[in-house]
């Protein structure tokens, strides 16, 4: 058996070692060589081709050479040149904070930051308010001459500041004591007993009470008849007179049936003593009848006594008579047309006021007697129906003689009256000397049961105007 030289194997395993050892010392150091000579590349990420990065091809995109800069935003409290030095990238338009500047007077600027930069500019314009300017920045209220506001009445009544202007407004800043609005808008001095006056003014009161509140269509109805009022007024007339009824309706709330006297009282508190007339309507009482109130009468020759109980209802003077009307739904359309109903309603109105002249005249008869036959004798302050009148607004009636002795009720084709006249007469806007004879049927046929188209015999009666003033004495007016 062959015997085995372990020492010779070791030795070549030692020697084997030996060179790996040299070979990987030689290829790491040449491995640490090449690292030193290529050139350093940047870890680069995939990003923006325009801030550099790769392609989707692969290909490194290098970015582009920027100057960054670091902006110091310091807040506009803390803003000192003095401080911090920046670039400027914008101008202040105005300056200080919060100035103000006017722009052609209607409005104003104010200086502020209304923007995203640093900088002040100024606003959109602020208008100033109605009846103001713009001046030295501020919005002031414009004023006449004696300080009065536009738009305003001044202490010196009935002057009113109208664009700069003082003018006459007595519709709306009413008149001083003891005097009374014209229709120029003037005022004059009240003459307690103006017997050339022939320019009334009317005024409206709608009174109300807690369960029945007026409404806007209650106000609305009596501004229609109070238009038509004074149209027809000067239409009944001939042109000889006018009522202005301008003066906006007054709503009064009083409870437990007022008495006239009350309500009147309670107009005066806040309304000027500048009215011949005051007529009133209601919201809840249909009772009785419309009837018209003599307060004053300063007439002689119209078959009045002189009196005067203005001071009873809140007057100094001034109102001659009341009309009381009746609910006001009574005088709204409802079955008829507004027309229709307007020309009755309107009727109504002016029959009321009539009364302040008329009727209470007698007149002396062929047999030296005083006699009251022109007067219905059913109700002797209006015309009898026999009296022709031409449907006058006090009762009177128009008439077709047949000529055989019999008359007919003429028909009607207006249902508008008028003032016949012998109403004028009485009112003081015809003299004597223009009045007609005035032309009355005598017969037996019985009064109340004349109308439309009825046929009565009887003759015809002619009555002076003399024989009235022989009875009442001449028309005058007491100082």
């Amino acid at each position: 058996m062959e015997n085995f030289d372990f020492n010779n194997r070791g030795q070549s395993l030692i020697g084997v070692i030996v060179v790996l050892v040299i070979v990987g010392a030689i290829t790491s150091g040449f491995y640490y060589y090449l690292q030193k000579q290529a050139p350093e590349v940047s870890k680069v990420t995939e990003m923006p081709a325009e801030k550099g990065g790769i392609t989707e091809e692969g290909e490194v995109i290098l970015p582009t050479e920027e100057k960054v800069t670091e902006k110091i935003v310091p807040s506009k409290e803390e803003i000192s040149h003095e401080e911090v030095e920046l670039e400027i990238t914008c101008q202040n338009e105005c300056s200080p904070i919060y100035s103000k500047q006017c722009v052609a007077e209607k409005g104003l600027w104010v200086c502020g930051y209304y923007d995203e930069d640093d900088c002040l500019e100024w606003s959109s314009m602020a208008a100033c308010p109605l009846n103001t300017i713009c001046q030295n920045g501020n919005c002031i209220q414009q004023k006449c001459t004696d300080g009065t506001l536009y738009d305003q009445c001044s202490v010196n009544k009935p002057k009113y500041c109208e664009n700069g202007n003082l003018v006459d407004r007595c519709s709306i800043c009413s008149c001083a004591t003891n005097k009374s609005c014209q229709i120029d808008e003037s005022c004059v001095v009240i003459k307690k007993n103006d017997c050339e006056n022939k320019n009334y003014k009317m005024a409206f009161i709608l009174l109300e009470n807690s369960n029945n509140p007026a409404t806007q269509d209650d106000v609305e109805t009596i501004n229609k008849l109070k238009q038509e009022t004074s149209d027809r007024f000067s239409w009944a007339t001939q042109g000889l007179a006018s009522m202005d009824t301008s003066y906006p309706v007054i709503i009064l709330r009083l409870e437990n049936n007022p008495t006239q006297e009350e309500i009147t009282k309670e107009f005066y508190k806040n309304n000027s003593d500048d009215f011949h007339f005051i007529t009133i309507f209601n919201t809840y009482d249909n009772n009785g009848n419309q009837h018209h109130v003599l307060v004053r009468n300063h007439i002689s020759g119209i078959g009045l006594n002189i009196y005067d109980r203005s001071l009873e209802y809140g007057s100094e003077g001034r109102l001659l008579g009341i009309n009381w009307m009746k609910d006001v739904d009574m005088y709204k359309p409802g079955m008829f047309s507004w027309e229709t109903k307007l020309v009755t309603a309107v009727n109504g109105i002016l029959h009321e006021t009539s009364h302040q002249w008329g009727v209470f005249i007698d007149f002396i008869d062929e047999d030296g007697q005083e006699s009251n036959i022109l007067r219905n004798p059913y109700n002797m302050v209006h015309w009898d129906k026999k009296l022709e009148t031409g449907y006058d607004l006090l009762n009177g009636f128009s008439w077709i003689d047949n000529g055989d002795g019999t008359f007919i009720v003429k028909t009607r084709t207006d249902w508008r009256n008028n003032y016949s006249d012998l109403d004028l007469y009485l009112m003081g806007l015809l003299s004597k000397n223009e009045i007609d004879p005035l032309k009355l049927i005598v017969s037996d046929y019985d009064t109340k049961d004349i109308q439309t188209g009825t046929t009565i015999s009887g003759t015809i009666k002619t009555i002076s105007i003399q024989q009235i003033i022989e009875a009442e004495g001449e028309r005058a007016c007491l100082p």
